[in-house]
């Protein structure tokens, strides 16, 4: 009788380490994006395949992870100088269209603008204000009361991205 104690305990104990552990190793394939701009945090698989605990933390949240190859996907929860984003303020992502084949940008839960999509300036840039109120041009709707984030998708041209830091233009 005590074999089998001492098996049913071993295995609890087993498998509450095993899904800790995955749990830990989901959370830290993130490394901060590129030229101090330590706003965003890019999702990426380690060289030559795939990584197991990348595709469970999308899985787990509900998304599908991206695809193999060049494009990379970028997340943030603060602007330009580190504030967490707030319901009640206009944000502005610029993003500089000659430097991506293609991108996107959306608010989890609300809408997404791509480059297919977006309205650029004359000076080929796309502008996307963020804001829980209509915006004319790039508008993308943000929750009016509580924080959120951004997510980025990027197929960039060249290898390394440097995905343009969100501006906090008003509050209030």
């Amino acid at each position: 009788m005590q074999f089998p104690v001492k098996l049913v305990v071993g295995c609890v104990i087993a498998g509450i380490v095993g899904v800790v552990s995955a749990h830990i190793a989901m959370g830290t394939r993130v490394e901060a994006a590129a030229d101090g701009d330590q706003s965003w945090q890019v999702w990426q698989s380690p060289e030559g395949g795939d990584d197991p605990y990348l595709v469970a933390r999308f899985l787990l949240a509900g998304r599908l992870p991206p695809p193999r190859g060049p494009a990379q996907e970028f997340e943030t929860t603060s602007d330009r100088d580190g504030r967490p984003f707030s319901g009640s303020c206009l944000y502005r992502v610029a993003i500089e269209t000659a430097d991506w084949r293609w991108w996107s940008v959306e608010v989890p839960g609300g809408s997404t603008v791509t480059s297919a999509t977006a309205i650029a300036e004359s000076d080929g840039t796309a502008r996307i204000d963020l804001s829980p109120t209509l915006q004319p041009g790039n508008w993308l709707r943000t929750p009016s009361n509580s924080n959120f984030r951004i997510i980025m998708h990027v197929l960039p041209t060249a290898d390394t991205v440097t995905p343009p830091p969100p501006e906090r233009l008003k509050c209030g």
